[in-house]
């Protein structure tokens, strides 16, 4: 039997002692390949843009290819483009997974902040059981997502996803050991990827 990725990152939380209270299945992406654009879920279409006005500092979440309108102030600027990018008319759109702030600069000099949370953009119900435990786990490094915009969590977890995600919990620990030579399928796999690097530690720990 095999698990979904969401089943996967949840079960880890759970022996980790984060997030979420309900169990189902398992999880992940790890960086190391390329998503089967096949498989890839269908992106959201951009919702309406809500408009933001005032002088306080804000907080907002975004899914990915999602956009807030902001008004009220003569430019703007954005700390991280590539999270969250924004126009001079103060157009927000979430590029990639991740934070950023927006700063709202009035014509007399003032200035607003706006926290910009991103989402990936197939993980967006705070209801689903695994909501939680996929934004622990992106938040400390464990799963990156693919391309850093959709987490894909009905794909199958493949088992280097899942030995990566562990060598990621324990801190990414190193080892001398050249998986090549134990495993013949993992030729494809230069030594500087997590994949490489992460089998090493699975072996060396036994």
């Amino acid at each position: 039997a095999s698990w979904d990725r969401e089943k996967a990152i949840y079960a880890l939380c759970q022996a980790w002692g984060q997030g979420g209270d309900k169990p189902s299945g398992f999880v992940g992406e790890v960086g190391d390949g390329e998503a089967d654009p096949s498989d890839e879920p269908v992106k959201p279409d951009e919702p309406d843009v809500p408009v933001i006005t005032g002088d306080a500092a804000f907080a907002v979440d975004i899914p990915v290819n999602g956009a807030i309108k902001l008004s009220g102030a003569a430019s703007y600027e954005s700390s991280n483009p590539a999270v969250a990018s924004v126009t001079e008319k103060g157009l927000v759109k979430a590029v990639s997974y991740g934070k950023a702030t927006i700063t709202a600069i009035a014509a007399d000099g003032g200035r607003s902040t706006i926290d910009i949370q991103t989402r990936f953009y197939d993980v967006t119900s705070e209801a689903a059981y695994y909501f939680e435990p996929v934004y622990w786990a992106a938040e400390n490094g464990i799963t990156k997502g693919y391309d850093n915009q959709y987490f894909g969590p009905q794909r199958e977890c493949q088992r280097r996803e899942m030995v990566i995600f562990l060598w990621r919990m324990a801190g990414k620990p190193s080892s001398s050991i050249n998986p090549q030579e134990e495993f013949s399928d993992m030729s494809p796999y230069a030594p500087e990827t997590d994949t490489y690097k992460a089998v090493a530690w699975a072996v060396s720990a036994g």
